[in-house]
């Protein structure tokens, strides 16, 4: 597994009434590894927690929640 680096990450859609209530929502959280920039979507509390989340997650893993 490459360095990743250079994390960032925001909610996937615009904050609603309806999500505010919802104890996880889509995030989008990009990174860069290898050279490349991976763009991967969470369902995470937070984007702090979106980026934890990205942080442990296999390469495996990341393939399958690319988008």
């Amino acid at each position: 597994m490459a360095d990743r680096t250079g994390f960032h990450a925001c909610v996937a859609q615009p904050n609603t009434p309806e999500t505010d209530l919802q104890p996880r929502v889509p995030h989008l959280v990009t990174f860069w590894t290898a050279g490349e920039e991976i763009a991967i979507r969470i369902m995470a509390e937070a984007p702090d927690d979106a980026i934890d989340k990205a942080r442990r997650m296999t390469d495996e893993a990341i393939a399958r929640h690319r988008v």
